[in-house]
């Protein structure tokens, strides 16, 4: 088991929320310029976009957030917050119940858009429901310039599932070049 909790990113700031890092190194840009109505809208949560720098053949994809991962997909993570050890050693065994009745936020990453349709191709899983990941841990891997010529964007959606603007503290502006682990935004 990993330890926990892990050190402060670069950019977190003093006091205040949970940062949420960027999951690999690329360029942030508002969900808005994500192709995808549900996360352009806001409708999944409130965050950012990661688009993977163009010359990387081959991305690993780490946890954002120190938590229990309640879904996986190829292409999608759920990750649930907890923070004290103790906690997540006695929520491991009953995850399941964990995530659908605590009021830890949760932080959605969706690699690449409408990417359910590949079925898994062109990714790499490193993780598995009701695994406790440390942040910087890696979900998964992939290739963005597979992706791109099979017709998909590999533009990465980092989101507070279900939290509004209000809920989120913004950490990098739209077009910043960011580096894997360096704040996003904060819970």
């Amino acid at each position: 088991m990993n330890s926990l909790p892990s050190p402060e990113p670069r950019g977190s700031g003093a006091g205040g929320g949970r940062a949420v890092v960027t999951p690999f190194s690329g360029t942030a840009v508002s969900l808005r310029a994500v192709p995808d109505p549900v996360f352009a809208m806001g409708t999944m949560g409130y965050g950012v976009a990661v688009i993977p720098d163009p010359d990387v053949e081959m991305v690993r994809v780490t946890a954002p957030i120190t938590g229990i991962i309640t879904r996986v997909q190829p292409h999608l993570y759920v990750i649930q917050a907890v923070l004290p050890e103790s906690t997540a050693r006695r929520i491991l065994s009953g995850w399941r119940r964990f995530a659908e009745a605590s009021d830890h936020p949760s932080v959605v990453v969706s690699v690449g858009v409408d990417t359910a349709r590949l079925g898994g191709v062109g990714y790499d899983l490193h993780v598995g429901e009701g695994q406790l990941v440390r942040r910087g841990e890696a979900l998964c891997s992939f290739a963005p310039r597979e992706l791109s010529r099979l017709g998909f964007d590999p533009i990465t959606s980092v989101v507070g599932l279900q939290l509004t603007a209000d809920e989120v503290e913004l950490r990098v502006m739209e077009g910043e070049p960011v580096l894997a682990g360096d704040c996003l935004f904060l819970l």
